[in-house]
């Protein structure tokens, strides 16, 4: 594949108050295999107060093509909106300013996209070697933040695993869908959101597990819970925008007895083996660990159940007269359908009895065509018999004038013959001496 089949690719990436982090991540673009001149990177400002502006105007690295815009805070969807709008290439690639790139990440991701067009892409994600992997890491990082396990056909990927931290799409693609939602604060869901818009017009969404970023974030009990409250916050924002996903959100888990009671056996649980592990670790006395679940969570939980509850009672009235009025809806409906269904019966056999009557002209008209064909081959036949008479004829004609034209040229030589003459003119003499006399 030639360097002028690949598509020009804008990375960009969204960064806020991450400055220590930045550089690995745009050392790892530097170093792509990608050639230089058909990609930048974008990175977009918002609104970072640890020195991310400075560093970013001073930042430069041989074969990188680095633009910085600076925003005011708004979140990352509206970030990744303006690097978007002012992103030069045809191909958009979304990663984020902790994930640092494989050599061939560009690579991958052009192949992909030169090949065909209505996709999007999605590369694989993987903790950085330099994470310490513990059970809390290997759980989020197959089940909650990303789970390629779960995503089957590797060329029908479903929407909800639109990841934007190794994510490609055409630029079209994502201005026709209406780029990210920017009533998404937090960077949860609005990627999702997006995946299912662009699904909606048709970009298929596909992996290329060898397309490879490494996310390093080492994540603790501690941040992980406000990262949580965060993706909770904005799975209300996506119910409210897509109440059909409603129940996948774990929205309405608020309200529910099962949920509940897994959730309370689970936190009992937790605080028995951190005892355990205390005692055998040689604690003499409760750590301040006790303060990361505070113990009137139960209380908490039950009065946000009484309320949320309340809130489902009546949309379930709401929802009851709702269904009232479509059953009286489909009922009308119904109805007018049948006497739809009775009228296009008539039509349909009045129609038929039309055909029928038409296929007994068409018959008729066939048998008529036949009869005249029959004649026609009767009198072709006739003609052809008498074409060969006429032929033999002319034959015989031929042949006599032949003979005929023989003769006279033997005619002509026995009166051009000089006895012939002598016997001529002996033959006329001798008549005018036996004629009588006068």
């Amino acid at each position: 594949m030639s360097q002028n089949e690949l598509p020009f690719i804008s990375v960009v990436i969204p960064t806020h108050n991450r400055k220590e982090m930045l550089p690995r991540a745009l050392e790892g673009l530097a170093a792509q295999t990608y050639p230089e001149d058909r990609y930048e990177v974008v990175v977009v400002d918002d609104g970072s107060t640890d020195g991310t502006a400075e560093l970013l105007r001073q930042f430069s690295l041989p074969h990188l093509r680095l633009r910085h815009i600076a925003s005011e805070a708004r979140g990352p969807a509206a970030a990744r909106n303006l690097g978007l709008q002012q992103a030069g290439g045809e191909v958009i690639l979304f990663t984020g300013d902790d994930c640092i790139a494989d050599a061939d990440l560009l690579l991958h991701h052009g192949r992909r996209h030169s090949r065909e067009d209505g996709i999007a892409v999605l590369g694989y994600v993987d903790w950085h070697p330099e994470c310490r992997l513990d059970s809390l890491m290997h759980f989020l990082g197959h089940y909650v933040q990303t789970a390629y396990p779960r995503m089957g056909d590797p060329e029908r990927v479903g929407a909800g695993h639109f990841y934007t931290s190794n994510v490609s799409a055409r630029k079209e693609h994502l201005l026709q869908a209406g780029g990210f939602d920017e009533d998404f604060r937090w960077a949860a869901y609005e990627d999702v959101e997006l995946g299912l818009r662009l699904a909606g017009i048709g970009v298929r969404l596909v992996l290329e597990r060898a397309a490879i970023t490494y996310h390093h974030h080492q994540h603790t009990w501690q941040s992980i819970a406000g990262r949580q409250r965060a993706v909770g916050r904005a799975a209300v924002v996506f119910a409210r925008k897509h109440p059909e996903l409603r129940h996948d959100l774990g929205v309405d888990n608020l309200a529910n007895p099962e949920f509940f009671e897994h959730f309370t056996r689970a936190l009992l649980d937790y605080w028995h083996l951190q005892g355990v592990a205390q005692e055998m670790s040689g604690q003499t006395s409760l750590g301040p660990e006790d303060s990361e679940i505070q113990l009137d969570f139960p209380a908490w939980l039950n009065s946000t159940m009484a309320r949320h509850m309340t809130r489902l009672l009546e949309r379930t009235r709401v929802a009851e007269r709702e269904a009232q009025g479509l059953r009286r809806l489909v009922e009308t409906k119904e109805r007018l359908i049948g006497q739809i269904e009775a009228r296009a019966r008539e039509q349909i056999l009045r129609r038929d009895e039309q055909i029928r009557q038409r296929d007994a002209g068409i018959r008729r008209r066939d048998e008529q065509i036949r009869q005249r064909d029959e004649h026609i081959r009767y009198r072709d036949e006739l003609i052809h018999h008498r074409n060969q008479q006429i032929r033999a004829h002319e034959e015989h004609v031929r042949r006599l004038r032949i003979e005929l034209e023989g003769l006279e040229a033997f005619a002509r030589r026995i009166r051009a013959f000089p006895p012939y003459r002598v016997l001529s003119w002996a033959k006329r003499a001798l008549r005018r001496l036996l004629r009588p006399p006068g």
